[in-house]
């Protein structure tokens, strides 16, 4: 956004903007996607229960959000005994 010889676009113009409907009604549906596409943070913003609001919000019913839960943590690791005598195979299959 170019703002040239103008005061800055602030936070709390952008949420006064947001919260008013005249001033959404202005932005197109692509301008609506952009935003909505691009506003959250990342990866962890996504929660099953924020798309499920997202979808009972926009009373969508024909898509069921599903939560996968990994079978493990990535990095819990178990701590090396290296005095403990195991075979490969043994040594394999406590990471299991």
């Amino acid at each position: 956004m170019e703002n040239t010889n103008q005061s800055q676009f602030t936070r709390d113009d952008f949420m006064n903007f947001f919260r008013d409907d005249e001033c959404l009604n202005q932005l197109s549906p692509d301008d609506r996607i952009e935003v909505f596409s691009q506003i959250l943070l990342g990866s962890f913003d996504f929660t099953k229960e924020l798309l499920d609001d997202i979808l009972s919000d926009y009373s969508v019913d024909t898509l069921e959000i599903v939560e996968v839960v990994p079978k493990y943590e990535p990095y819990s690791w178990k701590p090396i005994d290296y005095n403990q005598q195991m075979s490969f195979y043994d040594w394999v299959r406590q990471f299991k």
